[in-house]
């Protein structure tokens, strides 16, 4: 079981975020915006407020950035917060009726998450990709790397 309830409440929030625009996301797109969101949190110009929102660790993976800590919450919330489905020939996730918990995030990590949502929400994977591939940290980064923590 995972630990981190702050992680668990950032995936809920993107998911119900993401449904509620009725965008088009799959788990590795749902990363790659959690990704872009913790580090506009950490180290942004403008709504920087110098810590990850999720309070997890971002390796270089063979599709960018990755965070094993984010499959293995999915996994935890399965059939509790958010229900797996296939769809169309990829997987997406929908609110369960049962939560364990509250979504309690800050207004700053709500702006920034709706910010992430608002601008790259409804982006085909591989224009995220192309932006979290460009982010200085995984330019200099080798596989498996940690890029942001």
């Amino acid at each position: 079981m995972v630990k981190n309830k702050k992680l668990k409440m950032v995936i809920l929030y993107m998911i119900i975020e993401l449904n509620s625009k009725n965008y088009i996301f799959n788990r590795m797109k749902l990363i790659k915006l959690m990704f872009i969101g913790d580090y506009i949190a950490k180290n942004g110009n403008k709504m920087n407020i110098g810590k990850t929102i999720s309070g997890i660790t971002y390796r270089y993976y063979n599709q960018g950035a990755f965070s094993e800590e984010i499959v293995n919450a999915l996994n935890d919330m399965n059939h509790n917060e958010i229900i797996e489905i296939n769809k169309d020939n990829y997987v997406t996730y929908i609110i369960d009726d049962y939560l364990r918990f509250k979504v309690n995030l800050t207004e700053k990590e709500k702006k920034i998450l709706n910010f992430v949502i608002r601008e790259y929400g409804d982006y085909y994977i591989s224009s995220i990709l192309n932006i979290v591939y460009n982010i200085p940290e995984m330019e200099k980064a080798k596989p498996l790397e940690i890029i942001l923590k």
